[in-house]
């Protein structure tokens, strides 16, 4: 039942993302398919955008909006993010932004993974995970940081590989750990999940047929949490100017 239900929704996934017959895949990011915030989608990623919009839970939007904190900072990179609808208007509210506290998840989708590819996607993982962090007050340690997905269509990658070439990458650039990716998904091979219990550790996983099911289970548990935020309009309406009091 369940595992028919994903063994389809994987299937549809790659067939509506195949690209021409002669047009090799790219990595996203770099390549064919990545748009910035507000820009039309490629046919990949808007597939991608619709069958993940189904599920989410209910009471999140899938968009390509970018994020804003406080600060006025709004880091590029994610492909989607999941949010809390605080509003109808609220995008438009933002002048086309989501106020950070209402984003549950960003999403960075990979073509095609391999060691560059995947060094890109890390790097845009980091750049979003910035979000925040100038306009936080109240000590970083309180606040959990938005979950990130990668989401890579396909890679002949070994899973040992990986996993060291994603811990040699945080090594070697001095990464903070709250700005590591979460879980990382290739589909119909497995999943790379972060590993909370200890400091650069992650758990590859070859789930195979069963990794989009993984990656439901596993993304719905992130999307979930509290991060220990409340949105305050005040905080974005911050002006140096004093009214007339009556």
């Amino acid at each position: 039942m369940i595992y028919d239900y994903f063994a389809e929704f994987e299937k549809e996934i790659l067939s509506g993302t195949k690209p021409a017959q002669g047009s090799p895949r790219k990595g996203g990011g770099k390549g064919k398919g990545h748009a910035k915030a507000g820009e039309e989608k490629s046919p990949e990623l808007s597939v991608i955008q619709e069958k993940l919009s189904r599920i989410i839970p209910s009471s999140l939007v899938l968009s390509n909006m970018r994020p804003i904190d406080s600060s006025g900072f709004s880091p590029e990179g994610a492909d989607f993010i999941a949010y809390r609808e605080y509003c109808r208007d609220i995008v438009q509210i933002m002048n086309g932004h989501v106020p950070c506290e209402l984003i549950h998840g960003t999403f960075h989708v990979v073509q095609d993974l391999n060691r560059d590819t995947l060094y890109d996607a890390l790097k845009r993982v980091i750049n979003v995970k910035k979000v925040d962090r100038f306009s936080n007050t109240s000590g970083e340690e309180s606040i959990v940081p938005i979950p990130a997905f990668i989401l890579v269509l396909e890679s002949q990658y070994s899973f040992v590989d990986l996993k060291n070439d994603i811990v040699n990458f945080y090594i070697n650039k001095s990464v903070e750990h709250a700005h590591e990716m979460d879980l990382l998904m290739i589909m119909n091979r497995g999943i790379v999940v972060k590993n909370w219990r200890e400091k650069r550790s992650f758990i590859a996983l070859q789930t195979e047929a069963d990794s989009m099911l993984s990656f439901f289970i596993l993304m719905n548990e992130y999307l979930e949490m509290s991060r220990g935020k409340d949105l305050d309009f005040r905080a974005y309406t911050r002006k140096d100017v004093q009214y007339k009091e009556f």
